[in-house]
């Protein structure tokens, strides 16, 4: 007993002295936030896979033209907006089977009378410049077209007498109708009336607009290849007319009053004077 109280003495009086001396038990620090981050385990992140470009189809390289003459074609065209169509003979570029470069295609309109377009071609419709002419080579319409349709150029009357210059649309002129009726009522104002039964002859009137008050009817009414052709009933002929694109166009049955501008051409082989009648515009009544 005596020795285990010397003992507990000695050990306090030790645990005194290693105060005295500023020592203390040796404890570890605890462990800085920068030590806990550095040994957390770390994840690399999956990556992600690069997904394989499909290739693009190579295109398939167009044809090389052929070169044809006198081809027998039948083409269906969208000429004025109305799908329709024309057999006639192509010279020129084909690819396919098709007009395709620059070529001329000659057809007939439902009259019979010849006509031919020469210029570009795309896939067998109409397509860059290009002309229509009639039969004696007198162009009709020219310019800018785009699937089959004259969007910009002109309109011919005569040999080389420009009849209108300028846009289009639906292959017709693009020309305000404020404007076009007052154009109408301008030919009302100086055209001369032509009397049914009297004496006259178109050679009295050259240079002049007329206007026929003998109450003809249209028996009908066909399109054309850059216009519209209105045939009068009882065999009194025909006559080509150039609406403006809204403008409306007289239907069988009608009476319409037509202002017709008479004019003259030499023919440069001959020497010879024709008198042309052009058609400007109808007043229905």
């Amino acid at each position: 007993m005596k020795k285990k109280v010397m003992f507990i003495a000695l050990a306090v009086v030790l645990l005194v002295s290693m105060a005295a001396c500023g020592v203390s038990p040796k404890t570890e620090p605890a462990p800085s936030e920068a030590t806990l981050l550095s040994s957390a385990p770390t994840f690399e992140p999956t990556p992600t896979p690069t997904p394989t470009p499909t290739p693009s189809p190579t295109p398939s390289p167009t044809p090389a033209p052929e070169q044809v003459e006198n081809m027998e074609i039948t083409l269906q065209l969208s000429l004025l907006g109305n799908p329709a169509e024309y057999t006639g003979t192509y010279t020129g570029e084909i690819v396919d089977g098709l007009p395709h470069g620059h070529g001329s295609f000659s057809t007939a309109n439902v009259l019979g009378k010849s006509r031919t377009y020469v210029g570009g071609w795309n896939a067998g419709h109409l397509s860059g410049e290009g002309r229509w002419e009639h039969t004696s080579g007198r162009i009709v319409a020219e310019g800018t077209y785009e699937n089959d349709l004259l969007v910009s150029g002109k309109l011919y009357y005569g040999v080389d007498q420009i009849r209108y210059e300028g846009a289009f649309r639906g292959g017709l002129p693009d020309i305000d109708a404020a404007e076009r009726q007052a154009q109408i009522d301008e030919y009302s104002e100086v055209a001369v009336h032509l009397e049914p039964g009297g004496d006259w002859t178109w050679a009295d009137y050259l240079g002049q607009i007329v206007v026929h008050v003998d109450n003809r009817e249209v028996a009908e009414v066909v399109q054309d290849v850059a216009s519209y052709t209105v045939i009068w009933a009882d065999n009194a002929g025909s006559l080509n007319y150039f609406p403006a694109y809204g403008e409306a166009i007289p239907q069988p049955g009608d009476h319409p009053l037509p202002y017709i501008y008479v004019y003259s051409e030499e023919t440069p082989e001959t020497g010879e004077i024709t008198i042309y009648q052009d058609l400007l515009a109808f007043m229905v009544k």
